[in-house]
């Protein structure tokens, strides 16, 4: 949950968070994919298909990280950047980079701007962004006195009875705690809402904060 722009609930409440880096081997890599693109066409736009709600990647208003490096983009091409917005879960890329537009027979984006490492459906840059998971727990909360990640798998089979851990499911979180046996800990959420008004962290922050989970990753 990194974020210049959050949202209404973080906003109010995220003085009462502690964000815990996790000291584990899994990284994120971010790229750009495109397009296939015809030689010696004249490019009068930069067509880039985003998440209208996925801070603090992405915004309708442009706030997020990956509007601003599309905007670097547009400028050194001397392009105006143009934006379709469509929400960033599954039948993304089918419905964005692959969709060919009613109005002129051409796909509906040049390039999408975040998709993983080694992304199996398109072409794809040198990832531009490496990244980490992060626990994050109430301040007043029964792991207060978390420093690192690490200090969670020390503590004893007591202090770990009782704990509510949220996380996505199939997620690098969700294989960390695997890793160390924390399964009963769990409080698996989906990683994909139906409702593209809601970013995909929300619902387990909203939890957080009202007390139903201990942390979330």
């Amino acid at each position: 949950m990194k974020s210049s722009r959050c949202s209404k609930v973080s906003c109010l409440k995220i003085r009462f968070l502690t964000i815990i880096s996790i000291l584990c081997n899994t990284v994120i890599m971010l790229g750009i994919t495109t397009a296939s693109a015809t030689a010696n066409v004249e490019m009068k736009k930069l067509k880039v298909c985003a998440d209208p709600n996925y801070m603090p990647f992405s915004h309708k208003n442009k706030s997020g990280y990956e509007n601003q490096i599309a905007e670097l983009i547009g400028k050194e091409l001397n392009t105006p950047v143009e934006y379709t917005w469509f929400p960033q879960r599954l039948g993304f890329i089918r419905n964005t980079l692959k969709k060919e537009s009613r109005n002129d027979g051409n796909y509906l984006c040049d390039l999408v701007m975040g998709v993983p490492n080694n992304y199996g459906m398109a072409m794809t840059t040198k990832p531009y962004l490496h990244s980490t998971y992060t626990i994050v727990t109430l301040k007043n909360g029964k792991l207060k006195d978390l420093t690192k990640g690490n200090d969670l798998v020390k503590l004893s089979a007591d202090q770990l009875k009782d704990l509510s851990i949220a996380i996505t499911e199939r997620s690098p979180g969700a294989i960390w705690l695997a890793r160390y046996a924390l399964y009963e800990q769990m409080a698996p959420y989906i990683s994909q809402s139906g409702d593209p008004n809601i970013f995909p962290g929300e619902p387990m922050l909203r939890d957080l904060l009202a007390g139903k989970v201990d942390a979330a990753i």
